[in-house]
């Protein structure tokens, strides 16, 4: 797996500088370079200026920039020498347009960010900026929440399997971390009880009279998938669950002393988007967990 360069942009809130301290712990580990990335933003909302008293709009851009580079300064002060940072900052007008343009511009591995918490309905009518990098970033995402528990090692990987081909490419993804990382990866699916995946038809009956075959027909085929990708050193734990998938997926995360989510995106764009929301983006507004998301 290569992973030489991460790229973390950070607003100075404390949910990004939450994800700069799994980005140091990833570097620690890989090896990594990690270019740290502020926009100074216009007519905006900036966590840099919080309680600052902007005096002249033409020197506003300067006064700024020399704000970002004292705190991050001072966020940094102990890990120069340690790990290989480099600061970049970029003007405009959209934070989630100059890191897109930047990721373009550079050649990334991974990108780390936090993500605030909000309302959902505002988040899928409005999106968030870590939402927008999920959609349209050609390279894995991870999110870290304000509350994400603090980085430590990534002993348990969390892959919930959909049987997609995208589910498949996250379980590879993971299985590429835990060597690593020396995790234990567990794979989930969850059965929804008012949408059976298409390999349960062949069971018939109610959900309830067959729940046990459902559970054994996930987990065998689950095996066959993990099977596919041999890497036997990996240890792999198999589980079930039934019930709505991001909750299911929440509990089981706080239940089973879970470090780290892999998940995939089905991509999803436009209305249906914005209104329904998907699986990936319940987990990522409500994981206690740093998620990671794969396109």
């Amino acid at each position: 797996m290569r992973l030489s360069k991460i790229l973390c942009p950070i607003d100075f809130s404390s949910c990004s500088v939450n994800a700069l301290r799994h980005a140091l712990s990833f570097a620690s580990d890989l090896k990594s370079e990690i270019h740290v990335f502020h926009a100074i933003l216009m007519h905006e909302q900036d966590s840099s200026t919080e309680d600052e008293n902007v005096p002249d709009f033409r020197d506003k851009y300067d006064l700024l920039e020399k704000m970002a580079d004292k705190k991050l300064s001072d966020l940094l002060k102990h890990e120069h020498g340690r790990h290989k940072i480099k600061y970049v900052s970029r003007r405009g007008f959209s934070a989630a347009e100059e890191i897109l343009r930047y990721l373009n511009d550079e050649s990334f591995d991974l990108v780390i960010m936090g993500t605030h918490s909000g309302s959902l309905m505002r988040e899928f009518l409005l999106g968030s900026v870590a939402e927008k990098i999920i959609r349209l970033a050609p390279i894995p995402v991870m999110t870290v929440r304000e509350k994400s528990v603090e980085p430590d090692a990534y002993k348990r990987i969390l892959v919930p399997i959909d049987y997609s081909d995208y589910s498949r490419d996250a379980l590879k993804y993971s299985i590429q971390l835990s060597g690593i990382f020396k995790s234990t990866i567990v794979m989930l699916h969850v059965i929804q009880e008012e949408i059976h995946p298409s390999f349960y038809k062949q069971f018939g009956g109610s959900f309830l009279d067959t729940d046990l075959k459902f559970k054994e027909h996930a987990v065998s085929e689950m095996k066959k998938m993990r099977e596919h990708f041999n890497h036997e050193s990996v240890p792999t734990e198999f589980a079930v669950s039934v019930g709505e998938s991001a909750r299911e997926i929440i509990s089981f995360t706080d239940d089973n002393d879970i470090d780290l989510i892999v998940i995939a995106t089905h991509g999803l764009t436009g209305l249906k988007h914005y209104i329904l929301g998907s699986t990936t983006e319940r987990v990522i507004h409500t994981s206690t967990v740093p998620t990671l998301v794969m396109r």
